[in-house]
């Protein structure tokens, strides 16, 4: 029985280095890898602050930090968002999410994750070199869009209700580091 399981996981190894070598023939580029160059300067350490408004009245303002690692020699990036009230007593928005390519699909995938709960997979692409994420939303979409510029990371999120746009977030941060 011990030698069937060891030979079953075998073959299931062979079959999984096979495919993986049938969608890239030896020498030909990564499509996935090649893909990830475009979002690659996200990485690194962010810190700043901005505004988000979640109803009538006034924005509330908050100050928080991006973490962006590289995975998988870059075809894997993982990103920590921590977002606090301006004097740090209050966490307002506390996010993980994992940003890939998928070649079969043409187009990226941002799997987030919330301090709350709530988690979900949502398209992305790259357009006039700014990352641009989407998702429906009970009534419309809602859409991230993030531009780095040197050491800035600038990001507005619009949300879309019944055909008109309204920003609703703004956060600008400077790298901190690699």
């Amino acid at each position: 029985m011990r030698k069937n399981l060891i030979l079953a996981l075998s073959l299931m190894m062979a079959s999984f280095i096979a495919a993986g070598a049938a969608e890239s023939p030896a020498g030909a580029p990564d499509p996935g890898l090649e893909a990830m160059k475009a979002v690659a300067m996200m990485q690194g350490s962010w810190e700043g602050g901005g505004w988000m408004r979640m109803g009538p009245g006034e924005p509330e303002r908050f100050v928080g930090e991006e973490t962006v690692e590289a995975r998988l020699d870059g075809r894997v990036l993982l990103v920590e968002g921590r977002h606090w009230t301006p004097d740090r007593s209050r966490v307002v928005h506390h996010a993980f999410a994992v940003l890939t390519y998928d070649p079969a699909k043409k187009g990226y995938r941002f799997s987030t994750h919330l301090g709350n709960g709530r988690s979900g997979d949502f398209p992305g692409r790259v357009e006039d070199g700014a990352f641009i994420w989407e998702m429906e939303t009970p009534g419309g979409r809602t859409r991230y869009t993030i531009r780095i510029e040197g050491d800035r990371w600038h990001e507005v999120g619009h949300i879309e209700r019944q055909g008109q746009w309204t920003q609703f977030f703004e956060m600008e941060l400077r790298r901190q580091g690699k």
